[in-house]
């Protein structure tokens, strides 16, 4: 089940890669609802590459989680904002692991209140 997840506009800065560049750093923020949305944003600073993200359900607040979709989307050096619909969310708790490297992030588990999963 593919979720209708819609993209912003990435954005961010091109920098200079020189040997005093920080390390890559995965970004990956909390789910955030605002008008019957949830936003996020996701990218990578001082670096390019495919983050893996494995968007997960579970029946409460606590788990056990399962895999719902998992797919990879390329960064180079910016992030984007992406939202979802909370209709479209089927009735569930919802969460959205970021993988970049060693790096992992777990966003916070939001409600769905659509249908059936």
């Amino acid at each position: 089940m593919a979720l209708p997840v819609t993209s912003g506009t990435a954005s961010g800065e091109q920098g200079e890669q020189t040997a005093e560049t920080q390390a890559c750093r995965l970004i990956q923020t909390p789910l955030n609802y605002s008008a019957l949305n949830y936003g996020w944003a996701q990218g990578l600073e001082d670096c390019s590459g495919d983050v893996a993200n494995n968007w997960e359900i579970a029946p409460s607040q606590t788990g056990p989680w399962t895999t719902l979709e998992q797919y990879d989307v390329f960064y180079d050096n910016e992030y984007a904002s992406y939202w979802v619909y909370e209709g479209d969310l089927c009735d569930a708790w919802h969460r959205l692991t970021a993988t970049y490297g060693g790096q992992q992030i777990t966003t916070n588990a939001v409600r769905g209140v659509g249908g059936p999963c």
